[in-house]
């Protein structure tokens, strides 16, 4: 069942050790240079089980690296429809694949095709284009796969992360106040909508950065800064 072994895969894909390794900080000096982010993720349970799985592969002509935008855990969502976020390390010709399965499940909610890359950095997926929504409490585990051969079942790279919904005790509103709660997806989410509105901001920069080294993803956060700064 395709299904299954897509699944398979990615499971396969951690055991063989294929977690994102991040590199040393920045010295002092260079993160005196940024203005200051203000944003703190607080995740919901300090001590769970890691679940992130970054891929990356240099069997092609050139690397390629795959990340999914979420912490290490079951990353929380406080709308049963989500924005998913991810990242490509360079452009690619051939269509990925994206997976959502409930965690306990054996078929997937979705299972689809991600249009060529025409442009590296930050990918984002809607469920509500997809009509799909996440039941409160449940658990889904969501995965980017990327072949370079278009419809093979062996897979360059592969990324997944964990998702759950639950609805806050409080209105939120602002990526910080999201990140404070423990609701990662809602943060980034909130977060990428300003830095749409307001592009070229050094602080929504700053915050993006700080977010996504807080949640061990360091190597995405330079590659977009340096992203940031070439384009200005």
């Amino acid at each position: 069942m395709r299904t299954a072994f897509t699944v398979a895969c990615a499971v396969t894909f951690a055991a063989v050790g294929a977690w994102a390794q991040d590199k040393k900080p920045p010295a002092p000096q260079q993160e005196a240079a940024r203005p200051p982010a203000e944003v703190e993720y607080r995740p919901p349970a300090r001590g769970a089980p890691r679940v992130r799985v970054g891929g990356s592969t240099r069997s092609m002509a050139r690397a390629l690296s795959l990340d999914v935008i979420a912490p290490d855990h079951a990353g929380l969502s406080a709308v049963d429809q989500p924005e998913l976020y991810w990242y490509i390390s360079r452009p690619v010709e051939t269509p990925l694949e994206f997976t959502l399965v409930a965690v306990d499940a054996t078929d997937p909610l979705v299972e689809t095709t991600i249009a060529p890359v025409a442009r590296e950095g930050i990918q984002r997926l809607r469920l509500a284009d997809m009509k799909v929504r996440l039941k409160p409490g449940e658990e889904y585990q969501w995965l980017i796969s990327f072949a370079s051969k278009p419809g093979s079942r062996a897979k360059d790279a592969i990324a997944s992360g964990r998702v759950r919904v639950q609805p806050p005790s409080q209105p939120l509103a602002s990526y910080a106040e999201f990140a404070r709660a423990g609701y990662w997806y809602d943060a980034y989410a909130s977060l990428r909508h300003e830095m749409a509105r307001r592009p070229g901001d050094a602080r929504l920069a700053a915050a993006q950065q700080s977010l996504l080294e807080q949640v061990g993803l360091g190597e995405v956060a330079r590659s977009e800064r340096a992203r940031l700064t070439d384009s200005k």
